[in-house]
């Protein structure tokens, strides 16, 4: 499937969790835990208006919010795995 016909799929929502978790793991592997909040900030503004203009941008806030908790949650299950995996050893 080429990337025009996923995004033709894929909703202004979907676009948008997955610009959130693509820039994460940009700003993560850079080596910084935290992206610098303006950058951040400023790439998410244009990336929302750029391919899902239709999402607010109170809705994308909260969708950030809901990427960051997801985020912690999957890190910490990762950390637990890993725990246990060294335990079960």
């Amino acid at each position: 499937m080429s990337q025009s016909q996923l995004n033709q799929k894929l909703s202004d929502r979907e676009k948008c969790v997955h610009s959130i978790a693509s820039l994460m793991g940009f700003f993560r592997r850079d080596g910084s835990s935290k992206p610098e909040p303006e950058m951040f900030k400023y790439l998410l503004e244009t990336t929302r208006v750029a391919l899902f203009a239709s999402i607010s941008e109170k809705q994308m806030e909260q969708i950030v919010d809901q990427c960051v908790c997801q985020d912690k949650s999957m890190r910490k299950l990762s950390q637990d795995m890993q725990e246990y995996l060294k335990i079960s050893r």
